[in-house]
């Protein structure tokens, strides 16, 4: 329906222009009912997938490092909204 495809369209416009080395890039869309999809960077693993699935032993420093990655991202999206830019 129109507000389904007015709030897909929404999402593209903003994956779409989001680029930061802690965000999954976006690559590209299908714009065709019903097959609406996003392309996205293929990632070696998701964090989900390493903690919950794989029951990762992170050493503190790894746990740190993930910590600031996600921090990271969270700054730049944060920033990113408040500056005003879409």
């Amino acid at each position: 329906d129109n507000a389904l495809m007015a709030e897909y369209q929404d999402e593209l416009l903003v994956m779409s222009q989001l680029q930061h080395e802690n965000i999954v890039r976006f690559l590209g869309a299908s714009m065709t009912p019903p097959h609406l999809c996003f392309v996205m960077e293929l990632c070696d693993a998701s964090l989900f997938a390493m903690l919950h699935e794989q029951r990762a032993a992170f050493t503190t420093y790894e746990r740190v490092q993930v910590a600031c990655d996600v921090a990271a991202a969270m700054h730049y999206l944060h920033t990113r909204e408040a500056s005003g830019r879409p």
